[in-house]
């Protein structure tokens, strides 16, 4: 950026454009359900296994990353449940 004539603070002062603030929890959830084309619940339920495994390791959930094999598995079970075979 420096070669490109930027400076570094050049990018904090301006406001970015669009909404630039975080999304709420509830946002995601909503936002993954409707990607997935899953219900809501099972989104919130891969939230919760992320959680309650991340509590049974004695580790801290500090991104959603974290929880995003049991967002997965949750939201394959719903797909399977609700697709006949």
């Amino acid at each position: 950026m420096k070669l490109a004539g930027h400076a570094r603070t050049e990018l904090y002062y301006r406001t970015k454009m669009g909404d630039a603030r975080e999304p709420t929890e509830e946002e995601l959830v909503r936002r993954w359900a409707g990607a997935l084309h899953v219900p809501v619940q099972a989104i919130e339920a891969g939230i919760q296994r992320g959680f309650d495994k991340a509590e049974e390791l004695g580790q801290v959930v500090t991104s959603f990353r974290y929880c995003v094999p049991h967002l997965v598995n949750c939201a394959t079970e719903a797909l399977q449940r609700r697709t006949p075979l």
